[in-house]
């Protein structure tokens, strides 16, 4: 059976979110600012598909800072935030 031409759209929609929020990930680890004394990355620009803003601690010793950052967790419902 095929898929309805709407619901393929929004899969190729949906798979677009998903590599522009990739990309725009990987180039705020790219540009963010290593703080030696503090032991930080700090974000250097807003990153809204992440929900970072500049000047946001992404990570230091303890892991990840930024809760938009974090692995999915499960929550009630079983789905994933």
């Amino acid at each position: 059976m095929v898929r309805a031409r709407s619901k393929r759209k929004k899969d190729f929609e949906r798979y677009k979110i998903r590599l522009l929020r990739r990309l725009e990930r990987r180039r705020m680890f790219d540009e963010a600012w290593w703080d030696p004394e503090r032991s930080e990355l700090v974000s250097l620009d807003d990153y809204p598909r992440n929900k970072v803003l500049r000047a946001e601690v992404l990570f230091n010793n303890s892991g990840f800072v930024s809760p938009s950052l974090e692995p999915a967790t499960p929550v009630e419902g079983g789905f994933f935030r």
